[in-house]
């Protein structure tokens, strides 16, 4: 039986080679998310939902440009490396809506997935922002942190939507309200 060698390969930009081909995934997912928010206003139904929805939208693009700042930062050209995670989020979204969003929890469902997006991207730029920080990248690392901090605005924003609206409306419907 042949054994595994469990050496590592050891190049000096083994970190830098993995931090852009996530960035080509987040890029990638930024492009999805883009499209996906402003699907997911399309089916809100509460204006302040919908209203969320665009402007987060908005700063997608924002983010986007940065992400190629980014790139730039690496001298490397902006790749977009297909994103399955997201693209399954959005499959699942779409699946979601496609039950739910001609009842009365629609808005719920809605926010179920703009949350799962944001999770995603809370994720990826968390881990991003920590590469920057150890590949000596500070403009990196600063902007990734705002793209973060960015995330879990929109975040705590879609929960409070949830809590004093959406999650309401759908129980209610449940109860006979």
């Amino acid at each position: 039986m042949a054994r595994k060698d469990t050496s590592k390969k050891t190049t000096t930009n083994a970190l830098e080679k993995l931090f852009l081909h996530a960035l080509g995934d987040i890029y990638s997912a930024e492009n999805a998310a883009s499209r996906a928010l402003k699907d997911l206003a399309g089916a809100a139904t509460l204006p302040g939902l919908q209203a969320a929805l665009t402007a987060h939208r908005d700063e997608t693009e924002a983010q986007r440009k940065r992400l190629e700042a980014i790139f730039e930062m690496f001298h490397a050209r902006p790749k977009s490396i297909t994103c399955q995670a997201i693209k399954g989020i959005v499959d699942e979204g779409e699946t979601m809506l496609g039950e739910f969003g001609d009842t009365d929890a629609a808005d719920a469902a809605v926010i179920f997935v703009a949350q799962a997006i944001e999770h995603y991207e809370i994720n990826r730029f968390g881990t991003l922002r920590e590469w920057a920080h150890e590949l000596g990248k500070p403009e990196a690392e600063r902007m990734l942190s705002e793209m973060l901090d960015a995330e879990y605005a929109a975040d705590q924003m879609l929960t409070k939507i949830a809590e004093d609206q959406a999650n309401r409306a759908a129980e209610g419907a449940r109860a006979g309200m």
